[in-house]
């Protein structure tokens, strides 16, 4: 708007019935058009594969130079991109869930940013209310000690990898003990 140039004001008509002050709008006034998306069906592919890498939304959104807006919006207008959504978001989880595995059996692995990285990703799977065995650390009782933080096993394998650390840890003791 220019200097000097009042603002318009909207045409306003009464209605003698009611008293009622109806805004007519202005011709000028329309509102801009949309762009055309930028949509594309080829993303849903790409968009499983960033997640079968670990990606996160933000991650994926800036790969296909969008905003995780686009990203959301996309998954309200295209089924097929909703549904490759869904499917990165549980390949990212796999992913990670993987690198915990791995970190089991690792000399030098950083549970801790792990288990921050996985509860902050994924809060409803792995958040602040977890109960108190996920929080368990054994001693294997190696030559040099190990701690294993539990909290980084999925909770089906849990059982099965206390179970099986104990009765290592057992033979072990027992190994000691005949020499």
């Amino acid at each position: 708007m220019t200097e000097g140039k009042k603002p318009r004001k909207p045409k306003v008509r009464q209605i003698p019935d009611e008293r009622v002050e109806v805004m007519e709008p202005e011709q000028e006034q329309k509102r801009p058009a949309h762009r055309p998306s930028s949509y594309d069906p080829a993303f849903c592919q790409q968009v499983e594969e960033l997640g079968a890498r670990g990606k996160s939304f933000t991650q994926i959104a800036v790969k296909l130079g969008v905003t995780r807006q686009t990203l959301h919006n996309w998954s309200h207008r295209h089924p097929e991109f909703f549904d490759a959504l869904v499917r990165a978001r549980e390949g990212a989880l796999a992913y990670w869930e993987d690198i915990g595995e791995f970190g089991l059996s690792a000399d030098k692995f950083n549970s801790a940013v792990w288990t921050k990285i996985i509860a902050s990703r994924w809060p409803e799977e792995y958040g602040k209310e977890t109960t108190p065995e996920l929080r368990t650390v054994v001693d294997i009782g190696a030559s040099k000690p190990k701690k294993l933080d539990l909290s980084v096993v999925d909770p089906e394998h849990r059982d099965i990898v206390l179970n099986a650390l104990m009765q290592m840890k057992e033979a072990a003791e027992a190994e000691d003990d005949g020499d």
